[in-house]
């Protein structure tokens, strides 16, 4: 039984790295696309603010807008996360000597 389960184990590691390398390669593909030239202009980031009240044909102004907050969330919580990483790590270091 035990080996079994050690085969089924070596298959679900290789599919969570599979799985973490696509996430990795889908956040910078969505990064060069929506900051591209052509992601602002399909995203309407060059409209001005009376433009963007219209109903435009052939913007993904809503799309846009979410890509580029779900961007900057993405940045905002790794950078917390390597703050408290750094800020963990120094306090560590502090206590052993």
């Amino acid at each position: 039984m035990i080996p079994v389960l050690l085969k089924l184990d070596l298959i679900i590691m290789r599919l969570h790295k599979y799985n973490l390398a696509f996430g990795i390669l889908s956040m910078i593909v969505v990064h060069f696309i929506r900051m591209s030239d052509a992601g602002k202009v399909c995203s309407g980031d060059y409209l001005n603010l009376a433009d963007k009240s219209k109903s435009l044909n052939g913007y993904l102004l809503l799309r846009g807008e979410y890509l580029d907050w779900y961007m900057n969330t993405f940045w905002k919580v790794m950078g917390s996360l390597v703050a408290v990483i750094v800020i963990t790590v120094f306090i560590v270091l502090k206590n052993l000597h």
